[in-house]
């Protein structure tokens, strides 16, 4: 989702909460881990964003070190030479 989408998903989300609190039977305690609940997931989308954008910054450096370090080497020593037939 891009930020356009979560801002409306964000509100709707919050609005619920707010109706439940007010229109249901729920105690304080139960309300709570409602509330926590969303808190919780939040949290872990949170991570789970800057997880992935650490992880695909990581390869794009190795696969960068890996290309020019390992590969380019390699093709420079093969260009010019005939494969045998």
């Amino acid at each position: 989702m891009n930020p356009d989408e979560i801002k409306p998903l964000e509100k709707e989300l919050w609005n619920s909460a707010d109706n439940l609190r007010v229109n249901s039977k729920l105690t304080a305690a139960e309300y709570k881990a409602t509330v926590l609940g969303l808190i919780l997931l939040r949290y872990a989308q949170n991570r789970l964003d800057e997880t992935k954008i650490a992880i695909e910054a990581s390869y794009q450096n190795l696969a960068g070190i890996l290309f020019y370090k390992v590969l380019w080497p390699l093709t420079r020593m093969t260009v010019g030479k005939s494969t045998p037939t």
